[in-house]
């Protein structure tokens, strides 16, 4: 089952929504799509939030990024 987080930095308007089956993964994914604020950033939770916002549709097969915020690098 995969499911869609929403990850934002603390203090920054910084966000993405990713597709991932938990929260570890979500904020992995978001590491890997990270821009000048560094990969690292995604991966602490004193610097981002991370919320499950719902379930992704079934035929949804893989984890992914969904959208980032433009004012990502």
């Amino acid at each position: 089952m995969l499911y869609l987080y929403h990850l934002k930095r603390r203090g920054s308007d910084e966000s993405c929504v990713v597709i991932a089956p938990d929260t570890s993964s979500a904020r992995t994914i978001a590491g890997l799509h990270a821009g000048g604020e560094g990969w690292q950033t995604w991966h602490i939770s004193d610097s981002t939030s991370c919320e499950c916002i719902g379930q992704a549709l079934e035929e949804t097969d893989r984890p992914a990024l969904v959208c980032r915020s433009y004012r990502a690098g």
